[in-house]
């Protein structure tokens, strides 16, 4: 295996912490300004979806009846 030089990880572990916690910039404001519009718009579209699903109707009565049947 090759030897790399001390100083040669020290950058690499930084490098990686400065990539972990970007600095507050206003490109960062930004890019988490449009990732938050694009999950409520995501939620909207999964919510919509939700709400226009039709119940089985079949599996709701069959269980209506063994209830039914459970209290007699």
């Amino acid at each position: 295996m090759k030897k790399s030089k001390p100083g040669v990880r020290q950058v690499h572990l930084v490098s990686r912490q400065m990539a972990a916690w970007p600095p507050k910039v206003l490109v960062c404001q930004a890019l988490k300004e449009r990732t938050k519009l694009v999950r409520e718009k995501s939620s909207r579209w999964i919510t919509k979806w939700f709400r226009d699903a039709v119940l089985d109707r079949p599996k709701l009565q069959t269980l209506r009846t063994l209830k039914a049947k459970a209290e007699e």
